[in-house]
């Protein structure tokens, strides 16, 4: 900005020398005026750029931290599949009861169990958070 105050300062000396009229005058004020809301305008520009930098790095370090505290996979494991597992035993149980065949009812359940052990259920599960929290961002 020194070439910018550089001719301002130039242009506010010629705007009092006495061979200049009132409009020259004028016109160098208007330029002068011009170049201070340009150099304010750039200001804020700059600190607007820095807010927006700085939200962008708090929102990274807000995910960080919660992928190192959760481990939403994992989680999910022990918590969504376990009671997956438990919701179809015991709906099965009462399918038994009810006059289905046992070995149906078991592959059923090994069925459940294998996906649980593959974490099928806690992927969707996280799939689903995540969808949905991101839809919440571009709200």
């Amino acid at each position: 900005m020194t070439d910018d105050n550089d001719l301002l300062k130039r242009l506010r000396a010629a705007a009092k020398h006495p061979l200049m009229d009132n409009s020259c005058i004028a016109d160098v004020f208007d330029v002068s005026d011009a170049a201070d809301r340009i150099e304010a305008l750039t200001e804020q520009l700059e600190a607007a750029r820095l807010d927006a930098k700085k939200a962008v790095e708090e929102k990274l370090d807000a995910i960080s931290k919660l992928d190192a505290w959760f481990d939403r996979r994992k989680l999910g494991h022990k918590a969504v599949d376990q009671a997956i597992v438990d919701a179809a035993s015991g709906y099965l149980r009462i399918c038994r009861v009810g006059g289905m065949d046992f070995g149906e009812s078991d592959r059923i359940l090994a069925a459940i169990q294998d996906m649980a052990q593959l974490s099928l259920f806690s992927d969707l599960f996280a799939r689903a958070t995540l969808a949905e929290i991101e839809g919440e961002n571009d709200e």
